[in-house]
């Protein structure tokens, strides 16, 4: 009977989760993934299905949540009448925090068989920006306001199969739902002048296939191969805005690309209680097609994208039977803008029982800055963007033999 209270309430959150956090490729590009590269690979089944039989024998479920905090600063260049650069003006800054139920994962390993449940958000597009507009003379002119809502969501099914002692195959199906809501308003505080306020729903539907490889070649090495095939994603566009009285609705199929990556786990020999993981992926975002139907099925390549690199490095350090503590770092390349590479800081704990429970915490801190040179998008020209993103993933688990 515990048991099955156990599995209700896990059961009961998969309906609450809600994604939460942005950066550039959220707001401007075709979504933001980095929540599903946050743990390493063989703690997660969503990109890495081979993750599912890298666990003990029984019956596993875990739940993860997340608190954000975001900092997003504008600036622009400051010249005098001689066209000297003074210094960076700031023109807007403002922290936003977040939390919420991130992922939730159900398997069932045995020795030749595993299959394995997960519901967690397909992007994390969140947004919220409030600008105020001066004239030359630091008097309001006007205010832009900008809300994204994201409640995307995947739900997985993954199977496995270990025909040889030092090999296991997975494969998962995903099947991608949701909306985004954007409403955008630009209020003036001349009378003369009507304020503007665009809202759009998009739509999202689409299925996903990923394949998995787990090799054990001897006790010290482990190692995950994974690629994520591409998938074709509708996007249903409905379009209002205060000048027109109607609704215009647009429908995009987005085919996106493939993602190879994996994972290698090295125990250090000798008497180091210690494991060093290394895990990535690439993403081939160049030439993403895309499919209007709205206009009569004509299809177009987004060639202004770039393929993109995730590369993390962790060591696991064991303090005890029942602890361990993790650090590490990772980078992530921009698909967006062709040089930008955000570097991210990582620390974790976790405490597990002899009862098969686990609680650990992951902090992750990245910072970078992006100029409009570089992503040139509807602002000044000289306007910068910098973010300081701090992450807190708290995760917890149990296993139940049979």
């Amino acid at each position: 009977m515990k048991r099955l209270i156990i599995l209700f309430t896990f059961l009961s959150l998969v309906f609450m989760i809600n994604a939460s956090g942005y950066d550039i490729e959220g707001i401007y590009g075709y979504g933001n993934f980095s929540n599903i590269n946050m743990d390493t690979y063989n703690n997660s089944m969503v990109l890495n299905s081979a993750s599912l039989m890298k666990r003990k024998t029984g019956f596993k479920i875990s739940f993860s949540a997340d608190i954000y905090s975001i900092n997003e600063k504008r600036t622009v260049k400051l010249f005098d009448s001689y066209d000297n650069y003074l210094a960076d003006y700031p023109i807007y800054e403002s922290t936003h925090p977040y939390y919420d139920v991130q992922n939730v994962e159900i398997g069932y390993t045995q020795k030749y068989f595993g299959a394995g449940l997960f519901y967690t958000p397909f992007s994390d597009n969140n947004y919220n920006y409030d600008y105020i507009e001066h004239d030359d003379y630091y008097v309001k002119t006007g205010e832009v306001r900008r809300y994204s809502l994201d409640n995307t969501n995947r739900l997985g099914f993954v199977l496995g199969i270990t025909p040889l002692r030092w090999l296991s195959v997975t494969g998962s199906y995903q099947n991608i739902q949701g909306y985004i809501n954007d409403k955008y308003q630009h209020l003036t505080v001349d009378p003369t002048v009507d304020d503007t306020t665009i809202i759009d729903r998009n739509t999202y539907s689409g299925n996903m296939w990923n394949a998995g490889l787990h090799l054990i070649p001897n006790y010290f090495v482990d190692i995950s191969l994974f690629g994520e095939f591409p998938a074709n994603i509708r996007i249903e566009d409905d379009n209002s805005n205060s000048i027109d009285t109607f609704v215009t609705t647009h429908v995009n199929i987005v085919k996106y690309p493939y993602v190879l990556g994996g994972e290698l786990k090295f125990r250090l020999p000798n008497r180091l209680p210690a494991t060093l993981i290394i895990d990535g992926n690439y993403t081939l975002w160049h030439n993403l097609q895309i499919t209007d139907h709205t206009l009569g099925d004509s299809v177009y390549y987004d060639s202004s994208l770039n393929n993109s690199l995730y590369l993390k490095m962790v060591v696991k350090h064991e303090l005890s039977a029942n602890q361990c503590i993790s650090f590490g770092a990772s980078i992530q390349q921009s698909y967006l803008v062709e040089d930008l590479i955000v570097p991210s800081y990582i620390f974790g704990y976790t405490y597990k029982t002899n009862t098969g429970f686990k609680l650990s915490g992951v902090i992750n801190y990245s910072t970078y800055s992006v100029s409009n040179s570089e992503l040139n998008i509807n602002m000044p020209f000289s306007t910068s963007m910098s973010f300081n993103n701090f992450y807190f993933r708290i995760k917890a688990s149990k296993c139940f033999g049979f």
